[in-house]
């Protein structure tokens, strides 16, 4: 009878650890998980090529002012402009949108 009840203790301890080793597992997993999402979120919304520079803030006041036509000239003079971005990741499109919403 000692024998049997060091074995159910030995089940019992052996379960409650492989219990212990599933909640470690399952916490790795989900702060993987989450980090990917935040990664993800980095990379998507915080691109490091988007800051201000010269043409995004003078095209952002031509959108401000509502001078269509110089923002035409602008963006004649360089096509790539219109993919630009500011810092804050808003660019020609937005600023259109915004400018016309009004």
């Amino acid at each position: 009878p000692a024998i049997q009840n060091t074995d159910e203790q030995l089940e019992n301890v052996t379960a409650k650890w492989l219990k212990v080793l599933d909640c470690i597992v399952f916490g790795v997993t989900l702060a993987i998980l989450i980090g990917g999402v935040w990664a993800g979120y980095e990379h998507v919304y915080r691109r490091l090529d988007w800051f201000d520079t010269d043409d995004s803030r003078h095209l952002w006041m031509l959108f401000d002012k509502k001078r269509f036509q110089e923002i035409k000239d602008f963006m004649a003079e360089d096509p790539d402009r219109a993919t630009l971005r500011s810092g804050d990741g808003r660019g020609p499109m937005w600023w259109a949108y915004e400018t016309c919403d009004e």
